[in-house]
């Protein structure tokens, strides 16, 4: 789905309604004075009024004239958040308009949860300086957290405050974790390739961390030592870097010169395109002579022919089982412990059968 754009106007809006509750005022500030107040542009503060004129608590303003605030629909939505259990944080390290497709479906469904709980979720986009980040958290005081893949040392500083938090995409072992983990990814990728029949195959890592292909090389060696066959890090597990198109094309040349591969294992849907056109400069087609598996949904997957054989994450059920945790620690104290969410798998005809060949 395409990424939601609405979202500056709404924190807007919630951080109005709340400076209104907190401080009441018969009238508010002009749209000029309201877009220097909150450091966004005045067609922000525009939807903003908008949206609290439709909610009931601004009257639509007279030409000339401050909008006037109606006190009796302040109060009652100041009564109904207090009533409210808890206040949430949804904390990432970049802000919800800028990232990825993934994270906005989690934060929805997230959202969505918390609000037929009487949950109030926060969006926090992490600042660069942990100290920062843990004098934000003091002062909007939350009940819980849900850390979407921060860093270890903002995960470090978030653990240290004993507030309830679950992380999503960690590995920091101080807090509790929902994850898939990248190696279970991969490695069940190999195995539905294997599945069909597949030999060479080859899962490159594009720009990612040293440190995760030292850990793909340790549990692939062990996979492929229990099938009898001997692991060759360079070409299944062959670790590139490059910022273009065609440094990748570089990348994939001697893969292919001597012993192409029949199945390709690719992390997302950009090292699709560009595995893709790589192919058809080679005149190779997917799966005729080159298979492809998916580690991620993207939603642009639904033009693709042929269909793409991937796997989804299932956001909705990582959010849900995140929740539950949050809540469980909420009523009693809980040691850190890691939850793995396993990938559904989503047939295509991108993956082909050797032997259909």
């Amino acid at each position: 789905m395409p990424k939601p754009r609405n979202y500056l106007w709404k924190q807007t809006a919630e951080e109005l309604l709340q400076d209104l509750i907190q401080t009441p005022e018969a009238k508010i500030p002009g749209i000029r004075a309201a877009s220097i107040k909150y450091q966004v542009s005045k067609g922000t503060i525009i939807q903003a009024f908008r949206h609290m004129e439709g909610i009931g608590v601004l009257e639509p303003a007279s030409q000339g004239m401050k909008r006037r605030v109606n006190q009796k629909i302040l109060r009652k939505i100041a009564a109904q958040r207090s009533k409210k259990l808890h206040l949430a944080l949804f904390i990432a390290r970049t802000p919800l308009d800028d990232s990825s497709e993934l994270m906005h479906v989690v934060y929805q469904a997230t959202e969505k949860m918390c609000a037929a709980r009487s949950i109030e979720l926060k969006f926090i986009k992490s600042p660069s300086d942990p100290a920062e980040l843990k004098a934000l958290i003091r002062r909007l005081n939350p009940q819980m957290m849900v850390l979407y893949v921060l860093s270890p040392a903002d995960t470090t500083v978030i653990a240290s405050m004993k507030i309830p938090a679950v992380g999503i995409g960690s590995s920091c072992p101080l807090i509790t974790r929902v994850s898939t983990p990248y190696e279970e990814l991969v490695l069940a990728a190999f195995r539905k390739a294997r599945e069909h029949g597949h030999q060479r195959i080859c899962a490159p890592l594009w720009n990612k961390p040293g440190t995760a292909h030292q850990r793909l090389s340790s549990v692939l060696e062990n996979h492929f030592a229990q099938c009898g066959q001997k692991f060759s890090p360079n070409y299944h597990l062959p670790f590139l870097q490059g910022h273009s198109v065609q440094e990748f094309h570089q990348c994939l040349e001697p893969l292919f010169r001597l012993t192409p591969p029949t199945c390709m294992i690719l992390s997302v849907f950009s090292d699709l395109l560009m595995t893709n056109s790589f192919l058809t400069s080679k005149n190779l087609t997917v799966p005729d002579d080159v298979s492809v598996i998916l580690l991620s949904q993207d939603h642009h997957l639904r033009y693709m022919l042929p269909t793409i054989a991937h796997f989804d994450l299932s956001p909705s059920r990582i959010a849900e089982i995140a929740l539950q945790l949050l809540i469980e620690q909420t009523q009693e104290p809980q040691p850190p412990r890691e939850t793995f969410v396993p990938p559904v798998w989503i047939k295509g005809d991108s993956l082909a059968n050797v032997r259909s060949r």
